[in-house]
């Protein structure tokens, strides 16, 4: 590979900093005798990567030194206005490389450094609208969900840095008892990938959606939705069967207020996938939440009979990084929020979980899962438990399970086991002296694969914090994981620092040292990440 010169890197690194921005604006005036409000708000990440933890030796598949020895400057900058009831939002998306890597003429690298690395601004959300009592317009971009998101959903998750919406057009109308909601347009996606910095463009699949809702009277609400997804000609959306067009549609009914001691959701909803052999899928969602003084018990239920999430069309086997997280809806899948999941569209269980307020200081809680996998023919076990703790002003939280998955009676091999994990959470909090506060957070877990021949792994990470108020935070942490020793390194020590102004509109946060490779899950939404070496700075202004 080829780099530039040190002083350019050293260049790099000063540009970066002069760049990041300094201040945001607040302004207030009066337009036609309304006030008109102005906020202006700017988030600029600037890192320096040493290298992405990856030890596989040169000429093997799983050698990757494309994320090393560079630098980025990200930056977020959003205006939002309103005057009334209208609003209207612009938010415009930058990406500054320095010091890239390069590969040589023939290097087999090449592939790994394709879409990347390329100096960008994006108009990245558009919108303006109205917000009345009976009548909401947005023409632009904007988030919608409908039912519980099995029919659609398009969401920002910030920990994947997703942010999807729907470009185009979106109204509701509200008719005493009645609420009509109507949407349409292209999707827009982030296109900018932070973590390894491959770019793509918007997909502009066509979205069209609504739904319907009756109150009746104070007791139910009865509702009905669509969505019809329908990709452009020749769009990539399955490796071997391309899907034309895919339309979920459903009804759901739910009891706000179940006699004065809990509520009543459920929902069912069917998908259509049109394409050389058309499939047919089926979901139910239901869950009941009822409360009987300082005990609270929420029962979940679900059945998805080949109701696969709604993919973009970009090519996965080009464009990873965003069709394995960048999905059109998303079914509850009932499970931990960081549980990883072999899939959500063929599996049909419950789960109970039961908390008490035993007391002031201490609130137990337990939870039982159960669900039975329809492609490999295996069922979960999924029991786990904790307790948060107050003293004084000090807290405490301590969590932790026990997950098995064990083939059944469909299964070639009945009863035997599948795969095992055990895991454990705490996060404590205590006062020390005047205004300093100490606290200490970290998870394990640890995974043994039954069918396969990998070898049992663990993962896990902690972080020892020094805060004084809420203004000032230092903190030294340790993340780690042996999946793959031969491919990243498995151990990752870190430091950082963070300082939060008095009115929390601004942060600054400064960051060095390592974060482990592997997978990351939020709520059924699973990415393998690569590893981070190197230092990072961070600023977040709001006025």
């Amino acid at each position: 590979m080829n780099f530039s010169s040190l002083r350019h890197r050293r260049l790099f690194a000063l540009t970066t900093l002069v760049l990041v921005p300094l201040r945001a604006a607040a302004l207030e005036t009066q337009i036609g005798g309304a006030p008109v409000h102005l906020d202006v708000s700017e988030t600029a990440v600037t890192r320096w990567h040493v290298d992405n933890g990856n030890v596989a030796p040169r000429g093997s598949l799983a050698y990757d030194p494309t994320g090393s020895n560079f630098g980025d400057l990200l930056d977020r900058l959003q205006v939002d206005a309103s005057r009334g009831q209208w609003f209207s939002l612009l938010r415009l998306d930058g990406a500054l490389f320095g010091h890239v890597p390069t590969a040589a003429p023939g290097d087999s690298i090449d592939r790994l450094l394709q879409d990347r690395y390329a100096n960008r601004i994006d108009l990245e959300k558009i919108a303006v609208g109205y917000a009345g009592k009976n009548l909401e317009l947005t023409l632009g971009d904007f988030y919608v969900s409908l039912g519980r998101g099995l029919v659609l959903s398009l969401r920002k998750i910030d920990e994947f840095g997703i942010d999807t919406t729907l470009r185009g057009a979106s109204s509701t109308i509200r008719v005493q008892s009645l609420t009509l909601k109507a949407v349409g347009g292209v999707t827009n996606i982030v296109n900018n990938d932070e973590s390894t910095g491959r770019q793509v463009g918007d997909p502009n699949d066509v979205v069209l959606g609504g739904a319907a809702e009756y109150r009746i009277g104070t007791i139910a609400i009865a509702g009905v939705q669509a969505a019809d997804f329908r990709y452009q000609e020749g769009a990539f959306t399955s490796p071997t069967l391309p899907v034309t067009e895919i339309r979920n549609y459903g009804g759901s009914f739910e009891i706000p207020d179940l006699l004065e001691h809990g509520a009543f959701y459920a929902e069912l909803d069917g998908q259509r996938r049109e394409s050389a052999v058309p499939h047919q899928g089926w979901a139910a969602y239901g869950s009941l939440n009822a409360f009987f003084g300082k005990w609270n018990a929420l029962l979940e239920a679900k059945d998805y009979a080949d109701f696969q999430p709604v993919r973009t069309s970009l090519d996965s086997t080009r464009f990873l990084e965003f069709s394995t997280v960048d999905f059109y809806n998303s079914a509850p899948t009932l499970e931990r929020v960081s549980q990883a999941l072999k899939q959500n569209a063929n599996i049909v269980g419950a789960r109970l979980r039961l908390d008490a307020r035993a007391s002031e200081k201490f609130s137990p809680y337990a939870s039982m899962g159960f669900f039975r996998d329809r492609i490999d023919n295996y069922d979960i076990f999924d029991p786990y438990a904790g307790v948060q703790i107050r003293w004084e002003s000090g807290r405490a939280s301590v969590s932790g399970g026990w997950r098995i998955d064990r083939n059944n009676a469909l299964s070639r091999e009945p009863g035997g086991l599948y795969a095992r994990e055990w895991h454990v959470e705490l996060d404590v909090a205590q006062p020390i002296t005047g205004a300093w506060n100490l606290e200490l957070a970290g998870f394990h877990r640890q995974h043994r694969e039954a069918v396969t021949s990998f070898r049992p792994w663990s993962e896990g990470q902690s972080t020892l914090a020094l805060r004084r108020g809420s203004t000032w935070t230092g903190s030294v942490g340790f993340e780690y994981s042996t999946e793959s020793p031969e491919v990243n390194r498995p151990y990752q020590p870190n430091a950082g620092l963070q300082w939060q102004s008095d009115d929390t509109n601004n942060i600054v946060r400064l960051f060095a040292g390592g974060q482990r490779a592997g997978l990351k899950c939020v709520n059924g939404v699973c990415r393998n990440y690569p590893g981070f070496n190197g230092a990072r700075i961070e600023v977040v202004l709001r006025r």
